[in-house]
This record gives C-alpha cells, structure tokens and sequence, in this order.
C-alpha cells in the first residue's frame, strides 16, 4: 500500500451501544440424554453486531480490507437521562459544568468500555484480517448532550505514529526509558 492509499475514515452510527455479552452455557439434548455446550455465543450481541456491520457498511460501502497495524477509536454516546447519578453530578461540579450544561458527560456505568469495545471490533472484523491488527486506540463512554440520540463514532485509520510516540501521547514515560531526550523526538503523527 502506498503512502497515498492510507485510510483515515470517521462514521458516526445511531445505535446505542451496547456491550459485548460472555459465551452462554446451553443444554442440548441428543439420543435422549442432556448435554451442556459451553462457549455458545450469545444470539443478542451476534444479531447487534450484524447491525452494526451493516450500518458501518451503509456508510462506506467502498471501505476495503485494512492490512497491517491499525487505529480504531470509539466514542460511545449513550442518550442523557432526565437525572443524573450523583457521582456524575459531582465529576461535573469539579469540572465547572452545571447539570443542564450542553457538553458531553462520563457516563460510569454498564456497559463496560472493554465490551463495547469488543462489539464494535467484532462487527468489523470484516474490514482488516485479525483483531490483533488493532493496535493503537480510545474508547470513550459518555452521556450525549441534552437531547441527543444515543450513537457511536467510529475513527478508523491504518495512520499511526511510532510506539514511542504514541506511548508519549498517552502519558507513558517510554522515551525517557530509553534515554532520549523528549524534545529532540518528533512527536506528529504521519500526515497525508
């Protein structure tokens, strides 16, 4: 792939996320006698994950197979309640917003972040060869703003920076575990 072929995509998708659910334990009958299979994927978040496969595929229907180290960020906006928890009602007090304030809030709650990840990793597996592609990226859990639908975002991206760069980025001190001097380290990202 040429430098000119990158792909840096961004979809935003109204679903509301959800998370994935473990493999169920189901008993099967045969020849009379019961049997437990365990590891049986959950039909729910295997019907979810369609949906969510077809909509991204909606949005890009020319998107290809990604090769080679990939970015995948996701933000997951749940739709606001009438009231909010008191814990975020307090994180939002201590970041100088009101209640009624128009910005996205934490949401720290169910779904977990790792199994809303997974969903979504799941269901767009068809767009690079293995999970263990992605290796680099954000997950984000929020309340939407006053009136907002629930939705996901989606960035994916085969445009990464360095391992060093991207472990400076996130605040992880590996540059100077290397004794490189921080400032003398190119820090952008590649760029198109």
């Amino acid at each position: 792939m040429s430098h000119k072929d990158r792909v840096d995509v961004c979809v935003t998708i109204d679903i509301e996320p959800k998370g994935k659910r473990p493999p169920q334990t189901v008993e099967i009958t045969r020849g009379g006698k019961k049997h437990l299979v365990r590891g049986v994927k959950d039909q729910m978040s295997r019907n979810y994950e369609m949906q969510l496969a077809a909509s991204f595929a909606m949005e890009l229907p020319e998107f290809d197979t990604l090769e080679g180290p990939v970015m995948l960020h996701i933000l997951a906006v749940h739709k606001r309640p009438k009231t909010l928890s008191k814990k975020v009602r307090h994180h939002m007090a201590y970041l100088g917003l009101s209640v009624k304030s128009d910005r996205l809030v934490w949401r720290p709650s169910k779904p977990d972040i790792d199994n809303i990840r997974k969903s979504v990793q799941d269901a767009l597996k068809a767009h690079w060869g293995d999970d263990s592609q992605v290796v680099l990226g954000t997950s984000i859990k929020a309340y939407g703003r006053e009136g907002d639908r629930s939705y996901i975002m989606i960035r994916l991206t085969d445009r990464l920076p360095s391992p060093e760069v991207a472990a400076h980025m996130a605040g992880l001190p590996v540059l100077e575990r290397m004794n490189e001097p921080v400032d003398q380290v190119e820090l952008p990202m590649e760029t198109a």
